[in-house]
């Protein structure tokens, strides 16, 4: 849920520094992804 008007933004510590853009963007889904795995072994307690 996001409320509106809220904003948001993501930034990557340690960019690749050879690569070009695409590099770059590739890093930055990997560590989006990272978060977001991360955020759900913090929230997601289902036992199954």
């Amino acid at each position: 849920i996001v409320p509106v008007g809220s904003k948001g933004g993501f930034v990557v510590k340690r960019p690749p520094t050879d690569g070009g853009r695409d590099a770059f963007m590739a890093e930055g889904i990997e560590c989006y992804k990272t978060l977001i795995r991360g955020l759900l072994d913090v929230t997601d307690n289902l036992k199954g």
